[in-house]
């Protein structure tokens, strides 16, 4: 039977103090730990409309390249849907990129910030903002069906029903405000009355005369 070495304690008093000192610092973070730490309010800045490209612009502003199709890739593995078996991207190399802990915590406050923040717009929003764009297709001789297809080729998906709804809606002008003339809003205070000198004087010579 081999005999086991023994290790010096000299060695042993090295190696001690080479882990006490690297404690003090903590272990830097990869991208891909980093992303999939915070998947969920990754995902939530892509429900408000973000993209991964978004996600990828607070990166770079610490100098870190990592793209948006590696932050892609990333979330897609950490997802419970079974993705698609295609051929993906080789990010090791992004995956990889060293983060400190300052850095992770700068990252995720602006993740976390803009995570709140809605970009772009619904449906409907979308169809107020382009009511004159809208109204000229119909006065060229479109239909509702016909633009509905054409937003759809810029994979914006919305009824044709829908969008005549959202369209005529923007069209209702807002009711008047009426306001009541005859009753003011509110009554000017009454001027404050002084009695003058001479009045004061007939007052207290009243009250004299009635004791």
């Amino acid at each position: 039977m081999k005999s086991q070495s023994l290790i010096a304690d000299t060695t042993k008093t090295t190696l001690a103090a080479l882990l006490r000192e690297t404690a003090q610092t903590r272990k830097p973070l990869t991208a891909q730990q980093l992303v999939t730490r915070e998947r969920g309010v990754l995902r939530a800045m892509l429900k408000n409309g973000h993209s991964h490209d978004d996600i990828a612009t607070v990166l770079h502003q610490e100098q870190l390249t990592v793209s948006g199709e590696t932050i892609a890739v990333i979330l897609a593995k950490t997802s419970k849907k079974k993705a698609a078996k295609t051929k993906q991207p080789d990010i090791s190399a992004e995956a990889t990129l060293t983060i400190t802990h300052d850095q992770a915590e700068r990252i995720t406050a602006e993740w976390t910030r803009l995570s709140t923040v809605r970009k772009g717009f619904t449906r409907q929003e979308l169809v107020l903002a382009m009511q004159a764009e809208i109204d000229a297709a119909l006065d060229a001789g479109y239909t509702f069906a016909d633009i509905a297809a054409l937003l759809a080729t810029k994979g914006v998906t919305i009824a044709p029903s829908s969008l005549q709804r959202y369209h005529r809606a923007g069209k209702q002008p807002a009711e008047p405000v009426t306001v009541d003339t005859d009753t003011p809003s509110h009554k000017a205070p009454l001027p404050l009355q002084v009695p003058s000198p001479n009045k004061t004087s007939d007052m207290l010579a009243e009250a004299f005369d009635d004791d």
